[in-house]
């Protein structure tokens, strides 16, 4: 377990164009609507819409939002899908894996905000990566992004057989993970129930079989 969650990459791609926008009204947006079964999203051609900028700070770029400290520790984590949700400022926190040649990717405003949408469409193709912070995850299926406009914490959920682990080797494994981090807050984001795995424990052969392998090598 140690040796292929901690070989998870740090270094992420950085995202690519390519992407739709438009604005509508919609259900509310939330992990447990990204985790049931829906279709890809469409990749058309178009420009990438830029997430606009309110609150006390947007006339001045040179003022950092208030942020979180939850996860500014070393993590990993492996999933089915990975839901990211926080207020202004969340994309320049985050740093998604998208390459056109692999993955689908939609974008759109919506009533709570903007939201990016990115889609493993087989298993041909490598798991999708994204980093909040010193946080570095891979979804196998699909990663939801969204940025709101009003205040709220920083929440991750995590579905399908979800694994993460830190650099302590503090450890836990569900069908859902769930990490939410104020603003303000400085202490690290951790799972109900995370346990200390023994040293050298090694990993199940499910997860042997689904972990992404470290940029640049086979899986």
């Amino acid at each position: 377990m140690r040796s292929l969650l901690l070989a998870l990459p740090l270094a992420l791609v950085a995202a690519s164009c390519g992407s739709t926008s438009v604005t509508r009204a919609q259900t509310p947006v939330g992990p447990e609507t990204v985790a049931q079964e829906m279709p890809a999203p469409e990749v058309a051609q178009g420009t990438v819409t830029e997430a606009p900028v309110t609150g006390p700070d947007a006339d001045d770029p040179l003022v950092p939002a208030p942020w979180t400290g939850a996860f500014s520790g070393t993590a990993v984590m492996l999933a089915e899908t990975i839901y990211i949700e926080g207020p202004q400022g969340l994309l320049e926190h985050v740093a998604a894996r998208v390459d056109d040649a692999y993955f689908q990717r939609a974008t759109e405003t919506t009533d709570q905000g903007f939201l990016q949408t990115i889609v493993r469409p087989s298993e041909s193709v490598p798991e999708i990566r994204v980093r909040l912070d010193r946080w570095t995850m891979a979804a196998v299926s699909r990663v939801v992004i969204l940025e709101r406009f009003d205040e709220c914490p920083v929440t991750v959920v995590a579905t399908g057989d979800a694994i993460w682990r830190d650099v302590d080797g503090a450890i836990s494994r569900s069908a859902r993970l769930e990490f939410v981090g104020h603003i303000g807050q400085d202490d690290p984001a951790a799972p109900m129930g995370a346990t200390t795995a023994p040293h050298g424990i090694d990993e199940t052969d499910a997860t042997k079989e689904s972990a992404p392998a470290p940029d640049g090598e086979e899986g």
